[in-house]
């Protein structure tokens, strides 16, 4: 797979979730309510601009996020996300059980958009994060067997292998978070019970059991980071053992068909 295809799919997944976050924030109590107090405080003559200042916002959002996208960098990427997450913030806000700036300027939720949605619009950021971090690496990795002597055939016939790997872990993570979602109302409508009759000591039994867990896995991800240098090193091996195995395939054929001349 070219390089020009990946960039593209990182472009798709920016605009596409750089775009969700920016309608979703303007269907927020807390926007509503700052575009109703600029309403009122500001002169007639630009009334007519803040009529399409929702406009105003998208179009601003999605040229920040193109231009971050063209750098092509780690650190652009990151304030990609940041950025979205900042549009995306205030729908979290209003249906937060505690909403901490409601509570200081005294705002009352009343969101244009359902939990569904906003549940769909953070699946759709938390891929872009997963997707775009993914094929950083492989653009590197590109780079990387390039300047080892790989051929430009070799190195898209891995980076197209990389990315059908990155599509099925990015639908599989989708699909197990609609799940979830899914299964949710039921397990708290039918479960509830349950739980509530079980006698005290159980409960103490699984809440030390789930703090049990949660430090192992804290310590087993302690430890990962602590080989992932390693890991690295024995991927960036494992990959020119591909473009070896790639271009011997590649390279077979001529040999064949030189000693053949020869003989």
């Amino acid at each position: 797979m070219r390089e020009s295809i990946i960039r593209s799919t990182e472009l798709i997944f920016t605009s596409a979730s750089t775009y969700m976050a920016s309608v979703t924030l303007v269907q927020t109590t807390l926007y509503h309510n700052g575009l109703q107090w600029l309403t009122t405080h500001s002169p007639p003559e630009l009334m007519i601009l803040i009529n399409y200042f929702d406009l105003f916002i998208i179009a601003l959002s999605l040229t920040l996020a193109f231009w971050q996208w063209k750098k092509g960098t780690e650190t652009a990427f990151t304030r990609i996300f940041s950025l979205n997450m900042l549009l995306y913030f205030p729908a979290i806000m209003d249906f937060s059980r505690f909403n901490w700036i409601g509570l200081i300027i005294g705002l009352i939720p009343s969101p244009k958009v359902s939990p569904l949605w906003v549940l769909a619009v953070g699946l759709l950021l938390q891929l872009n994060y997963l997707w775009i971090r993914q094929t950083l690496r492989f653009r590197y990795t590109r780079i990387s067997l390039t300047q080892r002597g790989a051929t430009l055939d070799a190195v898209d016939k891995i980076s197209g292998g990389k990315m059908w790997y990155l599509t099925c872990l990015i639908i599989g993570t989708a699909l197990a978070s609609a799940a979830m979602y899914m299964s949710a109302s039921f397990i708290m409508t039918n479960m509830m019970d349950r739980v509530t009759s079980l006698p005290y000591p159980q409960l103490l039994v699984g809440m030390v059991t789930t703090v049990v867990l949660a430090v192992s896995t804290i310590l087993y991800l302690r430890g990962s980071a602590a080989q992932h240098q390693e890991t690295e090193v024995d991927n960036n091996d494992f990959n020119q053992t591909d473009v070896n195995h790639v271009i011997d395939e590649e390279s077979s054929p001529q040999e064949t068909s030189q000693n053949n001349k020869e003989t």
